[in-house]
């Protein structure tokens, strides 16, 4: 199976596409929008009445209105006792609808015959008149349709936001679709080495399902960037799915244990039920964030510093936003598009120098670039081009270095980017390591929600693993085991094993510290701490970080 069998799941096709694009063209023009007004006082001032938005109410105001003699019209009774008075109010109706057709044609001038629903206005207009004055048929008859397609008029944008949300279902299908395909591919890559012994069949199968994922992550972030609505939807309805699931079993665990008896646990398993059915009627759409808020969900972001040093840029079709081998320039956070990540990669410091592979990838909507570089100051690795015109917040790296002087307190803001980098890392690490092989995302994800970070002095001692550590992983630069030499490069998991380790230094400009997690019942953070995760307290987790497809999207549920 390849990308172009699952393609056509989100692809827009059919009747309501159809439907949407013929009353779109009908409801809007473009010529319209683009008329400028004329250069003669009367002229321009008609424009101006007609496109603002008191002469729009008034109109939709005329139209409700119309709706109560149309509902007497259709009562035989009143209709023929109020015959006279009928015609009267219709005629008044008329005369508005024909104010407006004169306005609208001063301020549009010959555009306005071009425009699909200034057709139509005209058309009624023109009905109407021969209906009432030249009685060619039945005037009642005549006037109720002319009055009903009137009505028509409100019905139309209704009608078109029904249409949209059965295409935003279908999308979001689609959308689903996907991400399950870029998952599969992902974990088949896996366990290639395991289905063939031959070394050159798996690296052909590894090459085919590579491409397949490349092709498919590129395919989803155009669908991203096209429909965000969409996929912000759609990725928000895993992770309150993924919230109850790890929910559930926590009821199970607690259940086991005897903390639960069968009476509460099943209180509250209905109650996670209801949550789930409630999941089938999500929204399809959920408004995009702006870049304001998209700043406001970093986790580590200090909302009275880099908020205000944050630029915003924009970049087309094929622009370079980052070249591989150039100095950091600062931290960009994606708005909207999709780039193309191409080079080597990343560079986690170390004394043994680990086999560059060269990495294509595609990035999309609340990613964030150049963060680690930043850190170590080392050179950038990857060449970042636009796939799609993009727009980026950027922090520059002089403004980021000014604002950790100014936030010095614990948590700095340079270790809640270091804490903020390491998780993610570590996430990694946990999921390809077979001691976790049965946790799902949301569990490793809530055991490194209660971490945090130490700082281990260059040839100096440090003990791993005391009565409640539960986990090390090196996030940058290497130590070694006191008692076996055995060396730890970033990023790895330290042996439980390993009671004591010392770091050595090195060549590279690394910060004065490695990043490890440990697990404790309770715990609380020393002051002095600096890139050591560690998990905090112990029970139910209620928040969850919606990393995405394409990297963090900084919500919070």
């Amino acid at each position: 199976m390849n990308v172009q069998d699952v393609k056509k799941y989100w692809e827009l096709k059919g009747f309501f596409v159809s439907l949407r694009n013929k009353l779109e063209d009908w409801l809007y023009n473009v010529k319209s929008d683009k008329l400028k007004p004329s250069g003669n006082a009367k002229l321009k001032w008609c424009y101006h009445v007609v496109f603002s938005q008191p002469f729009e109410y008034i109109i939709y105001m005329l139209i409700l209105l119309n709706i109560f003699p149309i509902i007497l019209e259709l009562i035989p009774v009143i209709s023929v006792k109020y015959n006279q008075e009928l015609d009267i109010i219709n005629y008044i109706f008329l005369m508005g609808y024909l104010v407006e057709a004169v306005l609208k044609a001063l301020a549009m001038r010959k555009a306005y015959l071009f425009n699909h629903w200034n057709q139509f206005d005209l058309f009624l207009i023109i009905l109407e008149f021969t209906a009432n004055l030249q009685r060619f048929f039945s005037p009642v008859v005549s006037i109720l349709i002319c009055n009903f397609m009137y009505v028509f008029q409100l019905l139309i944008p209704r009608l078109i936001g029904a249409v949209n949300g059965q295409i935003h279902k279908q999308l979001s299908f689609g959308y689903d679709i996907g991400k399950g395909y870029v998952t599969g591919e992902e974990h088949i890559s896996k366990i290639i080495d395991h289905i063939s012994d031959d070394k050159c069949i798996s690296k052909k199968l590894t090459d085919i399902l590579e491409g397949n994922r490349q092709q498919a992550v590129k395919e989803i972030g155009l669908l991203q960037r096209d429909y965000p609505e969409t996929a912000i939807s759609v990725k928000t309805r895993h992770a309150i799915r993924a919230v109850l699931n790890s929910d559930r079993d926590a009821i199970h665990a607690l259940m086991s244990e005897g903390l639960l008896d069968d009476i509460e646990a099943s209180k509250l398993e209905k109650m996670i039920e209801i949550k789930m059915k409630k999941l089938t009627k999500f929204p399809p759409t959920i408004q995009a964030p702006t870049a304001e808020e998209l700043l406001q969900s970093l986790p580590w972001l200090n909302q009275d510093s880099n908020q205000k040093v944050a630029k915003l840029l924009f970049f087309d079709f094929g622009d370079t936003i980052i070249e591989e081998h150039d100095d950091p320039q600062g931290i960009h956070l994606i708005v909207s598009g999709m780039v193309k990540m191409t080079g080597g990669s990343p560079d986690l410091g170390g004394n043994s120098p680990r086999e560059k592979t060269r990495l294509t990838d595609y990035r999309g909507c609340g990613e964030i670039l150049g963060v680690l570089n930043c850190l170590t100051l080392q050179p950038m690795e990857m060449t970042v081009t636009c796939e799609t015109s993009t727009q980026t917040c950027f922090i520059a790296i002089d403004s980021l270095f000014e604002a950790f002087d100014v936030f010095p307190e614990f948590p700095s803001l340079e270790y809640s980017i270091w804490r903020s980098l390491a998780v993610k890392i570590s996430t990694s690490i946990f999921i390809e390591h077979i001691n976790y092989q049965g946790w799902s995302y949301h569990r490793i994800c809530c055991h490194l929600a209660r971490a945090y970070l130490v700082s281990v002095e260059v040839n100096s001692k440090f003990d791993v693993y005391d009565s409640g550590t539960e986990d090390v992983v090196v996030i940058y630069g290497s130590c070694d085991d006191v008692a076996s030499q055995y060396s730890y490069n970033a990023p790895s998991l330290i042996s439980r094993t390993t009671h004591q380790v010392t770091r050595q230094p090195c060549c590279q400009t690394t910060p004065p510290a490695i990043p490890c997690i440990r697990c404790t019942p309770t715990a609380s953070i020393p002051e002095s701490t600096s890139l050591l995760i560690k998990p905090l307290t112990s029970g139910l987790v209620v928040s969850v970080q919606l990393w995405g497809l394409f990297g963090v999207q900084g919500n919070t549920l």
